[in-house]
């Protein structure tokens, strides 16, 4: 009896050595299999096949996977797109929250910033549907650089503040254009390479 298995990457899960030499003190989960020499297996970059012995090439990428019907290293192109199209996830969300300039002002556009500024527009609207007048010490917001700005009336404070809700959302929509964009033309891809070295800095609204 001998242990053996490999990973669909062809990494192995743990030596393949004679179960009666297990050291059961290393607390190491032991799973026996019939063995015979005339079966294939893998150990780190060895593979035996038909009680014969070779040796496997480095893996190229994490992209690639072992197969043992080719005895090669084959790409995934599915696991490269998956992991590019991670990225491009990251790089929208990036942008989506980077700070914005509207009217000349430096802006926070995070969630933090998204959800105040529509908590603030939907109380300025009310105050003047209910004919409810603002302190002009309320008619304000603070950029990203920490200055506060003011507005002389409450119909000012609320246009200022719809421009700079849309202004959000305009970015925000085009950001995730530029994504699907990127992602449908990473689908038209099939070489590993044009995968794996795609650029995805292009095309994205400031």
């Amino acid at each position: 009896m001998r242990k053996f298995v490999y990973t669909k990457n062809g990494e192995p899960s743990y030596t393949v050595v004679p179960s009666d030499d297990i050291d059961l003190a290393d607390n190491i989960s032991v799973f026996e299999v019939p063995f015979s020499e005339d079966e294939s297996y893998i150990y780190e970059n060895t593979f035996y096949k038909n009680g014969q012995r070779f040796e496997r090439e480095p893996r190229p990428t994490d992209w690639h996977e072992w197969d043992s019907t080719s005895e090669s290293w084959l790409p995934n192109l599915d696991a490269a797109r998956a992991a590019k199209k991670a990225e491009i996830e990251t790089e929208r969300m990036q942008r989506i929250n980077a700070p914005l300039i509207y009217d000349g002002k430096v802006l926070d556009a995070d969630q933090t910033a998204r959800d105040n500024l529509k908590a603030k527009l939907e109380e300025v609207r009310e105050r003047i549907r209910l004919n409810m007048p603002m302190a002009p010490e309320l008619l304000v917001w603070r950029d990203n650089s920490n200055v506060t700005h003011s507005w002389p009336t409450i119909e000012a404070y609320h246009d200022w503040l719809a421009g700079y809700a849309v202004a959000m959302s305009d970015r925000g929509t085009r950001c995730y254009a530029c994504s699907w964009h990127h992602k449908d033309t990473l689908g038209q891809l099939s070489v590993l390479e044009d995968i794996t070295n795609y650029n995805l800095s292009q095309g994205w609204p400031e």
